[in-house]
């Protein structure tokens, strides 16, 4: 080989490696500086020196890195809390997680696989990186040990996996207790009606602001708004395993949870679900929904061409069953603002003559928010045959967690979820069968002690509450947990939301 091709090669390989580690970089969120790319390469130099390390040892990490770098780049960091959901979703679910990764980041994977593939056989085995200068390669050795520090990566990795056991671990120890220890109940409604919406941003309701306005009931009808509400987590399963369970520094209690509390009141409880059955195992969610005297899952039945609408049907029948001298606690759990779902399940609203208005720019955005609109016209069919008993009834309408654009400049912009404080910003509404006015509490408030609220809602008093929570009170809950969470959620960055994106959605 020539000298000139020898600089060549020699060239496109540095520019094949720098191309490589800053896809890995990204994918395991480490700073593309000029130290840690002079470091890895030592790192990647001296382990070249070492057959059997590099195959044993660096390679088997590659091949990880590279099956996990299409998720890493899409979705980030996985927490415990995206462990937790991935073991609680079905096959359905995955299928359409994983077909919302871009092909180009399957790309970059192989990318990845096959160069140190080629890296090994082609340098590696045939001992063309070997140093024979111990100076040099005590160097490198140096700026291995200066690197390695930044692979905190596999640690927090380790942890989260490690959180994730412990906590599934927990949840089928204690979910079939029922620790409750009920010593009071003073509610002053007939019927309760808690409404758990799916990936329902604050910032894309109308009720706070949002134009064009997708809330329209929401926005005129008498009740209390809190505006400040956070959720305790940015995926479904974490967020309601805190929300429906009494928790404590961030840990569910699921001797504790919310169905067993309100049918040790005496309360008869109904829950209504879309949401899906089971995955593999029984989610902790189905499984407290479960312990509901009436539980209903429409996906169970039809997870093809149902809505949150179809749950009506349910609601209504069970209302009927609830004419007698007992208290009623309804959970109706929503999912069609699922973010990777949208623009499937908005084509299934046809059938009840809903405008649906399909556009070619900030296509996922807009079907998201006429889902929300949708939504909203849920809430207000729901208040009407509440309205039609002639009973005294309360409901709450609040959402599991929020959601963030990605790629917002782009007009093919995805929704997704996010560990921003979009992730964290939910609507809390309080509509009541007496209410003669709207309030709006601008309070932050969350829902690490959301089983405590509803508590106090339903007028219940128990034993293991030691800390009364009223979310429609404009006094501060002075509990440090929640401050801490207050304070870390808005030290997070936040994006604002797209506006006027669609044409008016009443038309």
């Amino acid at each position: 080989m020539t000298s000139n091709k020898k600089i060549l090669v020699n060239i496109t390989n540095a520019c094949l490696l720098y191309f490589a580690l800053w896809l890995l970089f990204r994918c395991i969120h480490i700073q593309f500086t000029i130290i840690n790319i002079v470091t890895s390469t030592c790192l990647i130099l001296f382990i070249s020196q070492y057959k059997k390390l590099y195959w044993f040892i660096f390679f088997p990490v590659i091949v990880f890195l590279s099956l996990y770098l299409p998720i890493g780049l899409k979705f980030g960091f996985i927490t415990s809390d995206y462990l937790i959901t991935l073991y609680s979703t079905n096959v359905a679910e995955s299928s359409d997680f994983l077909s919302k990764i871009s092909i180009k980041y399957i790309i970059y994977s192989i990318f990845i696989l096959t160069y140190f593939i080629l890296w090994g056989k082609t340098l590696v085995n045939k001992g063309k990186l070997k140093i024979n200068n111990k100076f040099i390669l005590i160097i490198s050795l140096i700026g291995s040990l200066i690197f390695i520090p930044n692979l905190i990566f596999f640690k927090e990795l380790y942890l989260s996996t490690k959180n994730a056991i412990t906590e599934l671990k927990d949840f089928k120890e204690n979910i079939n207790k029922n620790d409750w220890h009920v010593v009071n109940v003073n509610n002053k409604y007939k019927n309760y009606v808690l409404i758990i919406g799916e990936s329902g941003s604050k910032f894309y309701h109308g009720l706070y602001g949002y134009k064009p306005d997708t809330t329209p009931f929401l926005s005129n009808v008498n009740g209390t708004i809190v505006d400040g509400m956070l959720s305790p987590a940015t995926h479904t399963i974490p967020s309601l395993t805190r929300v429906l369970t009494l928790q404590n520094n961030f840990k569910p209690k699921y001797n504790l949870n919310l169905i067993d509390l309100v049918n040790s009141a005496g309360f008869t409880s109904f829950w209504i679900s879309n949401q899906n059955y089971v995955g593999r195992h029984a989610t902790p969610i189905t499984s407290i929904g479960l312990k509901s005297n009436y539980s209903f899952f429409q996906k169970k039945i039809d997870a093809d061409t149902t809505t949150d609408h179809d749950l009506l049907v349910t609601f209504k029948k069970y209302l009927q069953l609830s004419h007698d001298n007992k208290r009623n606690f309804f959970v109706i759990h929503l999912h069609d603002l699922h973010p990777y779902e949208v623009c499937d399940v908005i084509k299934r609203y046809q059938r009840f003559n809903f405008p649906i208005k399909l556009t070619k720019n900030y296509k996922n955005i807009n079907c998201y928010n006429q889902i929300v609109y949708f939504t909203d016209k849920l809430i207000e069919e729901i208040y009407n045959e509440l309205k039609e008993t002639n009973e005294s009834f309360s409901m709450i309408y609040f959402s599991d967690h929020g959601i963030k654009i990605r790629n917002i400049k782009d007009k093919n912009s995805e929704l997704m979820h996010s560990e921003e404080q979009e992730g964290y910003h939910i609507p809390l509404i309080k509509i009541s069968s007496d209410d003669t006015s709207r309030q709006i509490i601008s309070l932050n408030k969350t829902g690490l002690f959301f089983t405590n609220g509803i508590a106090n809602w339903l007028g219940i008093d128990a034993t293991n509450i030691k800390q009364k929570y009223d979310f429609f009170s404009n006094i501060p809950f002075d509990n440090e947990e929640e401050i801490n969470h207050i304070s870390r959620t808005k030290s997070l960055p936040l994006q604002p939301a797209i506006k006027n994106t669609i044409l008016k959605l009443n038309d």
